[in-house]
């Protein structure tokens, strides 16, 4: 993927920028990680979908299967899996997923929402089915989001999403073919 001259390999994204949805209608091009990670760290039954994931974001809904370098490994041999097959990682800023894409020399778009953005992004966590909890932690938090989504470091671009745009949108701006 490429945007203004900037090659990259994967992208982290805050929530709410449409990494589920483009995972969902695009599964061969897509690798959710934070899905991989839900399930390498907790007991999430097979038949749970990533739409009943969504509902109990935030939430502690599974017992815990791994943690600490059992958990790392997992999640690194899922989405090097994933990585073969050809698949693009999305993923949110979580610390873990951040260390995989550095240990494998992946460079990451950070992709986050402009500062007026908070009302729509509610919108679209209820809309999806988050949690309560999720919703207004995120809701709470979102002014100091804005300000270390800015601060943000380890990416090799920034790109500030506006009312109305998804990752769908973006997406393509990078020259990625959904099809």
């Amino acid at each position: 993927m490429e945007y203004n001259g900037i090659k990259f390999d994967a992208i982290v994204a805050t929530p709410g920028a449409g990494k589920s949805y483009l995972c969902d209608n695009f599964p061969n091009l897509f690798i959710d990680a934070d899905e991989v990670r839900k399930r390498c760290k907790s007991f999430v039954p097979e038949n749970v979908t990533r739409q009943e994931l969504e509902r109990v974001k935030g939430l502690h809904a599974y017992k815990t299967r791994a943690s600490g370098e059992e958990l790392i490994k997992a999640i690194y041999k899922k989405l090097d899996e994933g990585i073969f097959q050809g698949k693009i990682i999305l993923s949110s800023p979580h610390a873990e997923l951040i260390q995989y894409l550095k240990d494998r020399k992946l460079n990451f778009c950070f992709v986050f929402p402009n500062k007026n953005m908070k009302e729509e992004l509610i919108a679209r966590y209820k809309k999806r089915g988050n949690s309560e909890e999720f919703i207004q932690k995120n809701s709470d938090m979102f002014d100091q989001f804005v300000v270390e989504n800015h601060r943000e470091n380890e990416s090799v671009l920034h790109y500030e999403f506006t009312k109305g745009e998804y990752l769908f949108d973006i997406i393509q701006k990078f020259g990625v073919k959904l099809k």
